[in-house]
């Protein structure tokens, strides 16, 4: 059965030492994944192992751009899943922002290491999340919460994006795949900086070409899987 996803990334807000808040949009978003999708760059982050097990693996993180719905793709691998997450307007600058006050605090040595607060430190906010096991099994998609945060590994802090479990919403595969996967990107401040200037609005802005709105018509879901990972 054809069916549309919609994203949906209600208002959220963001609860932090300082009290400021980003609020991502209230509107119902649409990803048409068909659209123009163009390459915005690259990043590098670090990922825990199978079981959370041995140091931090380090791995490349794709970037692209979907300017009619002005939406950016970071793409990833994670124990030979393929993961992508779509960060709106709003969102981005609440990385942004969350950065910032990280780096403030790094400075001022005000990181306390214990306790899990520090995960979701700078805020939360909702994203969309679709992931696959390989190229021609069934999509599967969810609307996570992601933490902005940090954490510390081997006593080294981390800039971190918690991406929390959320329930499976494609209904051909949710009875064997019921719920996404809790996974943490950790991002030194070189790291976080880069994709920062990533997601920069001004950055992405010169990376249109002339093109018309958005229209209204999103893909079927089984389109998802045509991307090569």
């Amino acid at each position: 059965m054809k069916h549309c996803i919609f994203v949906f990334l209600a208002a959220a807000q963001i609860f932090c030492a300082a009290c400021s808040t980003v609020q991502p949009a209230r509107e119902r978003i649409q990803v048409n994944q068909r659209g123009l999708e163009i390459g915005a760059g690259s990043a590098d982050a670090q990922f825990d192992k199978v079981f959370g097990v041995g140091p931090l693996e380090k791995r490349d993180v794709a970037v692209s751009y979907f300017p009619a719905d002005d939406v950016v793709c970071l793409r990833f691998r994670v124990d030979l899943v393929g993961y992508r997450q779509y960060w709106d307007q709003a969102n981005r600058a609440a990385f942004i922002e969350a950065l910032d006050r990280y780096k403030e605090d790094y400075d001022q040595k005000n990181l306390p290491a214990k306790g899990s607060r520090g995960k979701r430190q700078y805020g939360t906010i909702r994203g969309l999340l679709i992931w696959e096991t390989h190229r021609f099994s069934h999509l599967n998609y969810s609307y996570p919460k992601l933490e902005l945060g940090y954490y510390f590994k081997n006593r080294s802090p981390y800039f971190t994006v918690t991406q929390r479990e959320a329930p499976n919403e494609e209904p051909a595969s949710k009875q064997g795949n019921p719920r996404s996967r809790n996974i943490v990107m950790y991002l030194t401040r070189a790291q976080a900086d880069g994709l920062a200037e990533l997601f920069a609005q001004d950055y992405l802005l010169n990376l249109r070409p002339g093109i018309p709105e958005s229209d209204s018509s999103v893909p079927e879901a089984d389109a998802y899987v045509e991307a090569a990972w």
